[in-house]
């Protein structure tokens, strides 16, 4: 086991140190917070996010970025959220590029800005039915989702929610949607449908753009907004169709107008028609209502079209000519940009402006005619026209915008008409009207030299951008500005002289101007715009004067031929110049040179030039197997010391094989040769003081290295995985070596540290597996005086002495771990059999005393069958010899107290169960030898006991002695149990050295028919023979004093007892159950003796004379007789073993107790006494359902009641399954059913027959029901007055009564108490007698008409009443009346007073 744990750490650690190979942090488990109660966990080794909490998650964004975008984004591969949060937060996920999926709960209630903005590793994702809105840019740029699942709760998608979504192919929305943000999913290139749902009422702007395989859209009738551009550069859409019904919109022929048709909308750019007329209805053309129609070769735009609408019609590349009618005044940004077959265009007359690169890329269009009523042009209206020759500026144009004619690469004149007030041209430039500011010279000019008229002060931005045919230009000193990109892109021009008068040379003035070579900026120059030269490869030199005070970035970058620049001030001066540090080449100043880390290489060595005129060196791109590091090198006639290798110089130049490195150089950098896997030999100089981290790192063929004098410290790493390095010699500067320098260098051998050495990294000489030693030139104390000296595990070898670091050696096959002066013996090369330990060995000149044996160091060697362990030992390992199976015994070279002075660790059986040999004598430990069956444990003292048997014979012979290992082992004992059970056993001959039989020796051997008990025994165990059921007679020899309870009990066959005098003791139930104690002519005036031993009496005898031969009477033998009163004892020495009643007369003489005559004879008796009941207890006896219960008080002693009272039955507790119901005139009844959850009871029902009518003394009516008696015979007084019901005035229902015989109505009821509850009203009121019922009624208006409800009470008892169901804070009236049932109907009493009460 400890093998395989080294060999795991071993590779753990090699593969944590060779990052070189990849220094790559441990797999590991990162938490952290992401919410006030959120907490989120980071296998890094899955990938696998999980957060857990409840609440919402931080919000994200700015400069504050979630902890799984600054640390994991490339980490997290799979996210699981569980059930609790509520909410993922803006940019929660944000730039996770390795994300595939994500588990949301339905917790989750909404999805943050950004949250899962550019994973471009997710592929689908569900959301739960609990979100209701995907806010601004949540899956923007997720390239590689191909499905998503958005609930029924959503009922807005927001604003570039799937932008960019490159994968997605379809997408259903639901019906719970109203809004589809801007740009929701623009750019999701892959989308070929989509169902808009009846729901959605607004689809923002450029909400479907570039849905480049989109084919067909359907809007439905619920749309009322559609933002600009959302359907286009939809470039497969050949058709957009709108719902009948709608009232916004309209689609004819697959063209989206408004609904009147006075604009269009969107055509469908995957439409394959080439001509199309605009309907003369439509007043305007959207932006971008054509765009990227590349089908359509021919537009017709009706005079009804008064504006056109940005980029209408851009890109659209099939387009060869277009009139623009006299209803439009202005042509938008980028109306015909790209339109490349574009050939001619005629603009009306109405036009007064021509927008942002209105006609830009145009570059098929030859020729334009501006009318004279356009009065501007803007910003790159004709820009990148390639064929366009002349233009014509009418006099009408007041404002040109900037690259109006930029990249118009044939544009050879622009003429401008002579009454303009604004502009002017000369020779073909365009100039301001009073030439004062050059705006534009044609590019297509075929001139090569140029002068610029001395008038002009402003060379205007991008003026002659591009005129590759100018190799010169003459700039007037009237020039004080030149402007941004003015003259970029003239690849011709070689040289250009910039007068005086210029103060600021902008930006990219002067970029991939590729043939300039010189240029001297003059002293007027203040400010260097960026990239004002960039590109300029030619370029080799340039002068700055001390004038100028501000350098912009990059403006020499790229300038490949230009090595230095020369600065007409001091150092000092230029380290003022704001920007001067942007300038990456050697700038040569008055008073010395500013080098700014410019790097030169030379024989493929990169040198990084400093301003001291050192150099370091800091890269290798030649293929020479060996380099020598030259101590100078020269650069633009300067000269630099080499002072340093630079981090990762050589880094992985695996061809390397030796370097020379020269004096000059004082430090090795980090990583300097790591890796070069073919290195052999470096030098390293006198002149070097430090050698930094991984310097020489997995050089895995250098053998030897010498570290000179002048190194103070060896780096991390330093010459870690150096595989094939033998010796290293560390010089006496050395003070510090740091972490793992060594590590994993497994063919060293030899290495001696200085005392010069302060500091010892962690692992410095990890995995070095062929050092065994380390020679320290210092003493003992010294070397533990140094920080970190634990870090080193070898052998340590001082000048003093020697530390053992707990090494590992091998000496006659043993291994040891070695420490200052002793040694653990920890393992074994071979299989050893017969092994001693030594006290101590010898090893490279010093002696190791052996003082322990180490955990497992013999596990499982099942060779081993005898180990000799010295007196030096003192602690033992655990599991030491574990699984020593052959391991029989154990030599020592101590005494038996040293050996139990030994520490001995857990699992070590074979030792702990072993026999040890020591000098004073053995230990047996339990050991056994097993002789015929009979199983004997050895003992320390030279006897054995008999333990178990485990053959059948009938008869067995006990021996006297066994031997073991040469030793005599005298059998003194038969153990507890030895032969318990032994049923086949039928007789035992024991011999004279057994001293005792132990507890339940012979216990059930039913067989067993004769023991003989030698004179040597001792003492008989209880049970011993207990239950021997077939034991006739068993003879007890005359040296046994004791005899065990129960020791014969059972052995009913036993009738012959022979104990003899010796005994003194006898156990309880000794002799019970045998033939001797049942047999009744044994027992004499109810006592029985056995032998002189009295061992029982019986209950009832009250008088006991115990013989003058009586030696003992048994424990137990009169616990039973209560009722003795007198007990002689004739024998004043008997040993008196039971208990006896302590008032009897013992002795013999009248008053004599056996108290006294205990103390009289100096006896201990034990007596009985008669119970005070001085102490009790309550006990409680628990009521049942049907019986009482009770609380007695009870003596603790005896247990006599003392007193007690009674508690009543419970009763049943029922579960009623048949309710009672009362029998009726007509029809039976019944008894309740039911069982008792208690007891169990069963209550079973029984019919109750029904009762009959009662007609009392001739009523008219059934007493009870009511129902007409048949029989009745009308008395002879007159017949009653038959009359209608009267209506009561009150009673809203008198509509629906019928006429009854009555003599007169109900009492009337009267509400005590209404109370409002919660959409309820509590109603009481006064009972009445003589009626059969009540009606409640409530209302929201006093005439009881609005929200009206009855509620119906049947039983005249009933007082109270809840109508439910009502409206909640609503004022109700509410009264009541009575009812009573005459011949079958109901007659009302008159309504109460009404009450009014508000619910809540």
């Amino acid at each position: 086991m400890k093998k395989v744990i080294s060999l795991f750490l071993s590779l753990a650690m090699l593969l944590s140190i060779v990052s070189v190979v990849d220094f790559s942090a441990y797999a590991s488990v990162e938490t952290g917070k992401c919410g006030d109660k959120l907490k989120y966990s980071l296998d890094t080794s899955t990938g696998l996010l999980t957060i857990s909490g409840t609440g919402d998650m931080y919000d994200y964004g700015g400069s504050s970025y979630s902890p799984f975008k600054n640390y994991y984004s490339s980490s997290i591969k799979s996210v699981i959220i569980k059930n609790g949060v509520t909410s993922i937060g803006n940019g929660a996920f944000y730039d996770c590029t390795s994300l595939i999926s994500i588990t949301i709960p339905d917790s989750v209630t909404s999805i943050g800005e950004y949250a899962f903005c550019n994973c471009t590793s997710l592929t689908s994702i569900t959301i739960p039915n609990s979100v209701t809105s995907i806010c601004y840019s949540a899956f923007y740029g997720c390239t590689s989702l191909t499905s998503i699942t958005i609930p029924d709760s959503v009922t807005s998608i927001g604003d570039s929610a799937f932008s960019g979504c490159t994968s997605l192919t379809n997408i259903t929305i639901p019906n719970s949607v109203t809004s589809i943000g801007n740009n929701a999913f623009r750019g999701c290139t892959s989308l070929t449908n989509v169902t808009i749902p009846d729901s959605v009422t607004s689809i923002g702007e450029y909400a479907f753009c570039n849905c480049t395989s989109l084919t067909s859209v359907t809007i439905p009738n619920s749309v009322t907004n559609i933002g600009k551009s959302a359907f286009s550069s939809c470039t497969s859409l050949t058709l957009i169709d709108v719902s009948k019904n709608n009232k916004k919109y309209i689609s004819i022929d697959g063209v989206l107008f408004d609904k009147d048709k006075t604009k269009l909308i969107q055509y469908p750019a995957g439409s394959n028609r080439t001509i199309y007329s605009i309907p003369n209805s439509v007043i305007s053309i959207g932006s971008d209502a054509f765009v990227g129609c590349t089908s359509l070769t021919s537009v017709t735009i009706p005079d009804s079209v008064t504006s056109i609408g940005s980029g209408a019609f851009r890109s659209c590349t099939s387009l060869t000519s277009v009139k623009i009618p006299n209803s439009v005044t202005s042509i938008g940004n980028y109306t015909f940009s790209g339109c490349t077959s574009l050939t001619s265009i005629t603009i009306s007359d109405s036009v007064k402006s021509i927008g942002w690169n209105a006609f830009s890329g145009c570059t098929s269009l030859t020729s334009v005619t501006i009318p004279n009523s356009v009065t501007s042009i803007d910003n790159n209206a004709f820009r990148g026209c390639t064929n366009l020759t002349i233009v014509t500026i009418p006099n009408s144009v007041t404002s040109i915008g900037g690259y109006a004619f930029s990249k118009c690469t044939n544009l050879t004149s622009i003429d401008v008409e002579k009454d303009n007030s604004n502009y002017s041209s000369q020779d073909g430039v365009l100039f301001n009207k009073d030439k004062t500011r050059l705006i534009q010279y044609p590019i297509g000019n075929k001139r090569t030299t140029y002068n610029i008229p001395n008038n002009v002060t402003s060379i205007e931005l991008y003026a002659f951008s591009g005129c590759t045919n100018l190799t010169s230009i003459t700039i007037s000193n009237s020039i004080t500005n030149i402007g941004n990109s003015a003259f970029r892109g003239c690849t011709s021009l070689v040289s250009v002289t910039i007068p005086d008068s210029v103060t600021s040379i902008d930006v990219g003035a002067f970029e991939d101007c590729t043939s300039l070579t010189s240029i001297t900026i003059p002293n007027s120059v203040i400010s260097i715009q960026p990239y004002a030269f960039q590109g300029c490869t030619s370029l080799t030199s340039v002068t700055i004067p001390d004038s100028v005070t501000s350098i912009g970035d990059y403006i020499f970058q790229g300038c490949t031929s230009l090595k230095s620049v020369n600065y007409s001030g001091t150092k000092s001066q230029w380290e003022s110049i704001k920007g001067y540090n942007s300038i990456s080449q050697i700038v040569k100043c008055n008073d010395g040179i500013y080098a700014k880390s410019k790097e030169i290489i030379i024989d493929g060595i990169t040198f990084k030039l400093s301003d001291y005129y050192t150099t370091q060196v800091t890269g290798y791109s030649g293929s020479l197997v060996n380099i020598t590091i030259p101590e100078s090198v020269a650069y633009e006639g300067l000269t630099f010391n080499v002072t340093s290798i630079g981090d990762k110089a050589f880094y992985k130049c695996t061809s390397l094989a030796s370097v020379t490195i020269s004096n000059s150089v004082t430090s090795i950098g980090d990583y300097a040769f790591c890796n070069c896997t073919s290195l052999i030999s470096a030098t390293i100089p006198y002149s070097v003081k430090s050698i930094g981290d991984y310097a020489f790192c997995n050089c895995t063929s250098l053998t030897s290295v010498t570290i000179p004098d002048s190194v103070t410290s060896i780096g991390d790493h330093a010459f870690d995985c150096c595989t094939s390095l033998t010796s290293v010699t560390i010089s006496d500067s050395v003070k510090s070596i740091g972490d793992y320098a060594f590590s994993s260098c497994e063919n060293l051998t030899s290495v001696t540290i200085p005392g010069s050495v302060t500091s010892i990294g962690r692992s410095t000489f990890y995995n070095c597996t062929s050092l065994t030693s380390i020679d320290y030139n210092g003493t003992v104390s010294q070397w533990k005086s140094i920080k970190g000296y634990g870090n080193v595990s070898k052998i340590i070898k001082c000048t003093d002495g020697i530390i053992g670091n707990g090494n590992t050696v091998t000496i006659d096959n043993l291994k040891y771990k070695i420490y200052d002066d002793t040694a653990s013996l920890v393992g074994y090369v071979d299989t050893p059999e017969n092994l001693m330990i030594p006290k101590s060995f010898w090893y490279d000149g010093y002696t190791f005393k052996v003082s322990s044996i180490g955990v497992e160091a013999f596990y499982n060697c099942t060779s081993l069958t005898s180990v000799t362990i010295p007196n030096s030992v003192t602690s033992i390992g655990s599991s030491a010899f574990s699984g020593c199976t052959s391991l029989k015994s154990f030599n020592y070279s101590g005494t038996k107290s040293q050996w139990k002075a030994i520490t001995i660790g857990s699992d070590n059986y074979y030792l702990t169960h072993a026999f040890i040999k020591c000098t004073d004598g053995i230990i047996g430990n339990g050991n056994t030898v097993t002789v015929d069956s009979v199983k004997y444990r050895l003992n320390d003292d030279y006897t054995a006991e008999v333990t178990d048997y485990s053959g059948m014979p009938g008869n067995i012979t006990i021996l006297e002695s066994v031997t073991y290992e040469g030793l005599t082992f005298k059998v003194t004992s038969i153990g507890s149990s030895a032969f318990s059970n032994c049923t086949s056993l039928k007789s035992a001959t024991i011999p004279d050295s057994v001293a005792s039989i132990g507890d339940s020796a012979f216990s059930g051997c039913t067989s067993l028919t004769s023991v003989t008990i030698p004179n040597s025994v001792e003492s008989i165990g209880d049970n011993a023979f207990q239950n021997c059921s077939s034991l006739t007679s068993a003879t007890i020899g005359n040296n046994v004093t004791s005899i065990g309870s129960s020791a014969f009990f059972g052995c009913s066959k036993l009738k012959k007892i022979e104990v003899p005098d010796s005994v003194t003791y006898i156990g309880i139930k000794a002799f019970n159950g045998t033939a001797f104690y049942n047999t009744v002519k044994n027992w004499e005036d109810g006592v029985l003796y056995c032998g002189n031993h009295l061992i029982s009496a019986k209950s009832d005898v009250t008088k006991i004379t115990v013989k003058a031969s009586t030696v003992s009477i048994a424990a137990g033998a009169l616990d039973n007789c209560k009722s003795l009163k007198k007990i002689n004892v004739l024998n004043p020495k008997c040993v008196i073993n039971c208990t006896i009643p302590k008032t009897a007369v013992i002795g013999g003489a009248e008053g004599s107790t056996a108290e006294d005559f205990a103390q009289k004879n100096n006896m201990s008796i034990d007596y009985f006494e008669e119970c005070t009941h001085s102490d009790k207890v309550q006990v409680v006896i628990a009521a049942t359902c049907t019986e009482q219960g009770a609380v007695q008080s009870r003596c603790a002693d005896c247990d006599k009641l003392i007193s007690q009272t009674f508690t009543a039955p419970l009763g049943h507790t029922m579960v009623i399954t048949t309710p009672a119901k009362a029998p009726t005139c007509t029809t039976s009844g019944n008894t309740q059913a039911g069982y008792c959850t208690v007891c169990g009871y069963n209550e079973v029902s029984t019919v109750i027959p029904a009762t009959g009518h009662n007609f009392g003394n001739n009523s008219a009516n059934c007493l009870v029901c009511g129902v007409a008696n048949p029989n009745y015979v009308a008395p002879t007084q007159p017949t009653p007055i038959t009359t209608p019901t009267q209506p009561n005035q009150n009673d809203t229902n008198t509509s629906n009564d019928e006429d009854v015989t009555v003599t007169s109505k109900p009492k009337s009821a009267s509400i005590k108490k209404v109370k409002g509850a919660k959409k309820a009203i509590s109603v009481t009121w006064k009972k009445v007698s003589g009626v059969n019922g009540y009606e409640i009624q409530v209302a929201t208006d006093k005439k009881f008409k609005k929200n009206k409800k009855t509620v119906t009470v049947k039983k005249q008892k009933t007082t109270k009443t809840t109508v439910k169901k009502l409206k909640a804070k609503k004022k109700y009236y509410v009264r009541i009346r009575t009812y009573k049932i005459v011949n079958g109907k109901k007659v009302y009493s008159s309504w109460s007073k009404v009450k009014s009460v508000k619910t809540k």
